[in-house]
């Protein structure tokens, strides 16, 4: 009886350290612990280690990366320059992170790139570059961008104060203004506008894959960061007039196809073209001003960049 004792007392010494060890993550030679805190997420924890979300998800098996617990200890894999938290705070001492020149964006319901790039002050150009987007009109929600934190502010403002610049402006006939990076921004406007060529048309949609006229050129202007009206009407008060003889890329030229008043628009292309969601054609093509349908019904343009 007596040798009986002496050997369960053995075995429950040497099993409850096993028992104990199995109630946090093991921790090794190549991670460091965090213990979450009050209103921290996954992805605010993987940008203040510097490393991927998907690797603290592996490490720690979690199943929801959504729900975490306060009080929760997490493994964080170590990354080449071993930055993490300093002391204090409950966490492995260790340098804290020096400040980076990123952030991250969490896509949220309704978030397109282009009130994204408008809100944060980066071009539209960056995000995708950064994030290698290799289609910029299909966002996910809880998709993490990288938003790069250099040149920013790069907004309308700072490109009217270029303008502003009389030294480096181009007199035009009817004593407009354009400056060479205006040219190159309606470069960039026609030439992102040709990407929805043969997209369909759809009375009141807006994109990214069915338009109707001014819904395509809101769309369009707006991945510039230019707000436009979904309105044909409304967008031919906006900007400036000009004539059909000094038409410029990126003008709008409206029409008038119901015989009452400015019905449909397009954005010109140069050398006698336009590019619209065309009502007749049923998706987004190129016509020329002289087509006899249009010719007969244009009305006027308007300049929007300046």
């Amino acid at each position: 009886m007596r040798k009986l004792l002496v050997i369960s007392t053995i075995v429950i010494s040497l099993t409850f350290p096993v028992l104990a060890s199995a109630q946090k993550p093991q921790n090794n030679n190549h991670s460091l612990t965090h213990v979450v805190k009050a209103g921290e997420t996954l992805s605010r924890i993987a940008s203040l280690y510097k490393i991927e979300m998907k690797s603290i998800i592996d490490l720690n098996k979690i199943t929801n990366p959504h729900k975490l617990q306060i009080g929760q200890t997490l493994l964080i894999p170590k990354n080449n320059t071993s930055n993490a938290p300093a002391s204090g705070s409950g966490q492995v001492s260790t340098p804290a992170p020096s400040e980076t020149q990123e952030e991250k964006y969490i896509v949220k319901a309704g978030d397109i790139l282009s009130r994204i790039a408008r809100e944060k002050g980066l071009s539209i150009e960056s995000i995708v570059a950064k994030n290698k987007l290799s289609n910029p009109h299909a966002l996910q929600i809880g998709q993490v961008l990288i938003l790069p934190r250099e040149n920013q502010n790069l907004t309308l403002a700072s490109r009217n104060d270029e303008r502003d610049r009389t030294s480096e402006n181009k007199k035009t006939e009817n004593g407009d203004t354009r400056t060479p990076e205006t040219d190159k921004l309606a470069e960039k406007i026609i030439d992102y506008a040709k990407t929805f060529l043969g997209c369909r048309y759809s009375y009141g949609s807006s994109g990214p894959k069915k338009f109707d006229c001014s819904g395509f050129t809101m769309y369009v202007f707006n991945h510039f960061a230019i707000d436009l009206p979904h309105n044909s009407a409304s967008q031919g008060k906006k900007g400036t007039a000009v004539s059909k003889n000094e038409l410029k890329p990126a003008d709008l030229v409206f029409f008038k196809t119901n015989g009452k008043s400015i019905s449909h628009v397009g954005i010109y292309m140069g050398n006698g073209k336009f590019i619209h969601a065309s009502t007749g054609g049923r998706k987004v093509e190129i016509t020329s001003l002289s087509d006899t349908y249009y010719a007969k019904r244009y009305v006027t343009a308007r300049r929007i960049l300046k």
